[in-house]
Parts: structure tokens; C-alpha cells; sequence
């Protein structure tokens, strides 16, 4: 999956349950901190880093952590989905 795909997923998640306006604001702290550490390829060491950046330099709180993380498997399995690599 490469970072540059972030953009398509507010075509993916449904306003019924998700406010579009967080998912987009989560992207691009994610697309950000991608771009900080040099990240091409979204795996799992760029999410489990991702992941202790929230808790370690944004003090994030687990249900804000949680809901950047639901964020970026929704996105994953748009991109499955859609046969996109």
C-alpha cells in the first residue's frame, strides 16, 4: 500500500457511523507522519510506529488512538477491495 493512496478513503467510510471529518483530519496526521519519517510503503512497521508516535509524542488517549487505527485498516480494506496493492 503506498502513501501517496491516502486520499481515496473519504469515498470509503460511511457518515452513518463515522463523521468524514475526523477520518480526513487522522489521514493527514498519518500521511503527515509518513512524510516526516521517509515512509514510501505503508507496512507494519510504519503503522507500529505510527502507533507509538500517537502515545509517545502526541500523548493521545487509547480511544484516540483507537480511532486513527480503525481509520487506517478501513482504508486497507478499501484498498483490498478495490484491488489496489
Amino acid at each position: 500500500m503506498l502513501a501517496a493512496d491516502l486520499q481515496s478513503l473519504a469515498e470509503l467510510l460511511n457518515p452513518e457511523f463515522y463523521s468524514l471529518r475526523k477520518p480526513s483530519i487522522d489521514l493527514k496526521l498519518f500521511k503527515d507522519f509518513l512524510d516526516m519519517k521517509n515512509y514510501q510503503l505503508i507496512n507494519g512497521k510504519a503503522v507500529m510506529d505510527f502507533q507509538y508516535h500517537l502515545k509517545q509524542q502526541r500523548l493521545n488517549s487509547g480511544a484516540s488512538m483507537n480511532r486513527k487505527l480503525f481509520t487506517l485498516r478501513a482504508y486497507a480494506q478499501y484498498l483490498k477491495g478495490e484491488d489496489i496493492p
